[in-house]
């Protein structure tokens, strides 16, 4: 007999002492303390860190909040929604709508990837913090993309001096005889790299050949402003004559 009085006073402490920490309310459940979690209600309360609720409006749609300030919502932390109807019906998405920044972490030799069906890899970044866009393998490479490059506009930073010295007076033009001589030897240009060197390095710097291809092209100007010259002069000789 004792036994089964000290048994339900122990019970009712228990489920005493735990009604003060938790409330069930409807689909709710709510800790009445500081930090609370709330499932299913519906602005929280004493502050909620976390908050899980399927009728947070008319939409049906699910949340998983982290609340900075319960008080203000559109001060989140971080809200992930399943959305039930309307046009995004059946879509998840991760919203950031706190005052810092947001921030993925790995560990220090960790590695995070976005994978899609049967695993196969989207992106990668690396622990050194290269990326790798349909390989896992940056190599040297800040970022490597396994495949083609779409973009309205590339700016290139270069880093050597534009060629627009080739039009300075102290600029040495190779005599085109030398130019001539140089192709027949070597197959391509003079500082344009080779077929054999581009496969070698298995490619070229876009920045270094744009620089490279431009100062050809104001050579190439300065050659045909000077066969014009001389086609000019052998025209006034002709008319003299």
């Amino acid at each position: 007999m004792k036994f089964s009085i000290v048994f339900l006073v122990l019970m009712l402490f228990s489920v005493t002492t735990f009604a003060q920490y938790w409330d069930i309310n409807g689909t709710a459940l709510e800790n009445n303390t500081v930090g609370a979690v709330n499932i299913g209600s519906n602005n929280g309360s004493g502050g909620a860190n976390v908050q899980i609720g399927a009728n947070r409006d008319a939409n049906g749609n699910s949340y998983f909040d982290l609340v900075s300030d319960v008080s203000s919502f559109p001060d989140f932390g971080a809200r992930l929604i399943r959305y039930g109807k309307g046009s995004l019906s059946g879509v998840t998405r991760f919203e950031h709508r706190g005052q810092g920044p947001m921030e993925f972490k790995s560990s220090e030799n960790g590695e995070v990837k976005f994978t899609r069906q049967s695993n196969v890899l989207s992106m990668i970044i690396k622990s050194d913090g290269k990326v790798g866009i349909g390989t896992e393998s940056p190599g040297s490479f800040q970022l490597a993309v396994d495949g083609n490059i779409g973009s309205r506009e590339v700016q290139v930073t270069a880093t050597s001096p534009f060629p627009d010295y080739v039009f300075s007076n102290e600029y040495k033009l190779m005599p085109l005889k030398e130019v001539e001589h140089f192709i027949r030897v070597h197959n391509h240009l003079p500082k344009v790299p080779s077929a054999s060197d581009v496969a070698e390095k298995g490619g070229f710097e876009l920045g270094s050949l744009s620089m490279t291809l431009l100062e050809k092209i104001e050579e190439l100007t300065l050659y045909i402003i000077e066969q014009e010259k001389r086609i000019k002069s052998l025209e006034n000789l002709s008319n003299q004559k």
